[in-house]
């Protein structure tokens, strides 16, 4: 619906087709999906928040979105290294 796109009576459509794209870039040139723990805190923050402006470059948000990042990663290897047990047994 229309409100999941407003925050406090600004329109943030173009600032999460803008996340995205840039998370798909990402994406793309990378070719996992490490940064998703990154988009997931900027959605939240979208759909939460009307300054937006400095938060993306403030360096809490660029050491959070670094930690999810690791965690996310560190999942990810983790269920990779279970499969490959599995597969020897």
């Amino acid at each position: 619906s229309l409100d999941l796109f407003m925050s406090h009576g600004r329109d943030i459509n173009n600032l999460l087709y803008q996340s995205w794209g840039d998370w798909l870039e990402k994406w793309k040139s990378d070719g996992d999906e490490g940064e998703v723990g990154e988009l997931t805190v900027k959605m939240i923050i979208l759909m939460k928040n009307n300054s937006l402006t400095y938060f993306f470059s403030h360096p809490q948000f660029v050491r959070l979105s670094e930690i999810i990042n690791q965690i996310y990663l560190i999942g990810q290897f983790l269920q990779a290294r279970r499969n490959d047990e599995k597969e020897e047994t």
